[in-house]
């Protein structure tokens, strides 16, 4: 009976070692980056600094707007909170590509509309930005 049993631990030992290899084999390495998606976004641009640390109470809407320039022109970086899932956009850079004489910091505290590729890096998501305007604005 120990035999058998040894013989049968033994046997759901190397069974689940086998399995775990193979998931390990096929899994994607933990830096690999999805391929970019581009897309529309409407929501606020917000700078990362009081927004991450006040979140949407605190650290955006209209009331925050000149502490959000003020953080802008002190380097903090700038964000795009999606209005429909919150979730937040790390803004790849202050002037935005493709987007000729648009400066982001000029829609800080504002509702946007924002089109860019959307990249995702070890959990942080982020855009690069083609074009924004004010929302309700032509």
């Amino acid at each position: 009976m120990r035999t058998r049993l040894a013989v049968v631990g033994g046997v759901m030992a190397m069974a689940l070692a086998g399995a775990g290899f193979v998931a390990l084999a096929n899994a994607k390495p933990a830096d690999t980056m999805a391929k970019p998606q581009t897309v529309t976004i409407r929501g606020e641009v917000v700078d990362l600094g009081c927004y991450m640390r006040m979140g949407a109470k605190g650290g955006a809407g209209a009331g925050h707007e000149a502490c959000a320039i003020a953080c802008a022109k002190a380097g903090l970086p700038r964000g795009i909170v999606d209005a429909k899932t919150g979730q937040v956009y790390l803004s790849l850079g202050k002037s935005l590509m493709g987007a000729a004489g648009q400066d982001i910091d000029t829609f800080m505290a504002k509702k946007v509309v924002v089109t860019g590729e959307v990249f995702t890096q070890k959990g942080i998501q982020s855009i690069a930005a083609v074009s924004i305007k004010e929302e309700g604005v032509r």
